[in-house]
């Protein structure tokens, strides 16, 4: 907060008569406005390009503000940027400055661990899981009509436990719960989001 033990008044006249004070301190969440640049700064990064050029699909997962070395002085806005890229299965991660002197300061890439999935990731499977004939002849038979499929609560979750030649030990694959206002569906799908492919796991729900 601004001007702790200033009476709230005074802080709002305070903002008003000098606008420099809405400036972003190191501690506020991102704009909206800074999202976009950080987003815009890596793409346009020379070796993010270069790390880019064969990659068929690529998503940024988050972007949120970066925890700063707290015995810096006076230090730059920042963001730390997690995207996925589906075709080598590869995490990058970055760092941004942001402001008048955008930059990436650091950049890696690595396998594992692997982030956890977002809200576009989810949407995109319960999308691909609903399209998958096994899973929509599993939903019929539990007695779910295909115009009812789509108001399904769905619960996701990593795969985890796959066995080496199992292609969700190296891709990006997610599982799937689907519940009605009475329960479970006893039907749990895998996605799998590099290789676009749905299966169903032979594991029942409890």
């Amino acid at each position: 907060m601004l001007f702790p033990g200033v009476p709230r008044p005074l802080r709002l006249a305070a903002l008003l008569l000098c606008p420099a004070l809405w400036a972003q301190l190191p501690y506020d969440p991102l704009t909206p406005e800074e999202t976009a640049q950080a987003e815009s700064v890596l793409l346009a990064d020379a070796a993010v390009k270069q790390r880019l050029a064969n990659e068929t699909k690529f998503r940024i997962l988050y972007i949120v503000r970066h925890e700063f070395d707290k015995s810096e002085e006076a230090p730059p806005r920042r963001a730390d940027v997690l995207g996925y890229l589906y075709t080598t299965d590869d995490t990058l991660s970055a760092v941004v400055r942001l402001g008048p002197d955008p930059l990436v300061e650091a950049l890696s890439v690595f396998k594992s661990p692997k982030p956890a999935f977002n809200r576009d990731e989810v949407t995109e499977a319960t999308r691909l899981a609903l399209a998958d004939p096994g899973v929509r002849a599993g939903l019929k038979a539990a007695g779910i009509a295909q115009e009812a499929q789509s108001k399904l609560r769905v619960l996701s979750w990593p795969v985890e436990e796959a066995s080496k030649n199992d292609p969700c030990a190296r891709h990006r694959c997610v599982a799937l719960a689907f519940h009605t206002a009475t329960g479970p569906v006893n039907l749990r799908p895998i996605v799998d989001l590099s290789a676009q492919r749905v299966s169903l796991s032979k594991e029942k729900l409890p």
